[in-house]
């Protein structure tokens, strides 16, 4: 019971000391003053040790402004302020005449023509009010759709194209519009 009473008073006394603002706060120079002493003794102890001990003055040293004599052939053989790099690129050059250019040109148009006109299916919807939403919100982005109805499986449905267009520019020019409008897009030969 003596014991109860001695911790009762000695809490008491710390918490009443806290309250009268008697805390022993270590103000901030002394701090200062003990981690500079220690980084001394530290650094001390290091010097004595070995680790920070400065080359013996008998030693060579190596001399920043030598060169080895590979590197002083090299730099005598090459004339200064020239660069390799105008000589070397006219020559790795590949011109192409405006003939081949046209012609592949000539070829890709020829190849899409044969396949015939191309369409951009939007949307394929089994509501034709729908549908006609659809083809007003692409008049809205500038574009002009049709709308399609198809009977699949007793199933009317309600497509909604663009098109025919034959350029392959302008198809992936329209596609790329509608893609960043949030539209997926589907690209059909006229023919389907």
């Amino acid at each position: 019971m003596a014991r109860a009473g001695a911790r009762k008073k000695t809490a008491g006394r710390s918490r009443q000391a806290i309250r009268d603002g008697e805390q022993k706060v270590v103000p901030g120079w002394v701090w200062l003053l003990l981690g500079v002493a220690m980084g001394i003794c530290l650094s001390v102890f290091l010097v004595m040790a070995g680790f920070l001990r400065q080359p013996p003055a008998d030693l060579p040293r190596p001399n920043p402004t030598a060169r080895e004599p590979a590197a002083v052939a090299a730099d005598e053989a090459a004339p200064k302020d020239e660069f390799d790099f105008f000589t070397v690129l006219p020559e790795m050059e590949v011109v192409i005449p405006e003939q081949e250019i046209e012609q592949r040109v000539n070829e890709r148009e020829e190849l899409a023509a044969s396949r015939g006109p191309y369409l951009l299916q939007v949307a394929s919807l089994r509501r034709a009010d729908d549908a006609e939403r659809m083809k007003a919100e692409l008049a809205f982005l500038g574009l002009v759709a049709d709308v399609v109805e198809v009977k699949i499986n007793d199933v009317r449905w309600h497509r909604v194209r663009i098109g025919p267009m034959t350029s392959l520019r302008e198809i992936d020019g329209v596609k790329r519009q509608l893609q960043s409008a949030g539209y997926s897009v589907l690209v059909l030969s006229e023919t389907q």
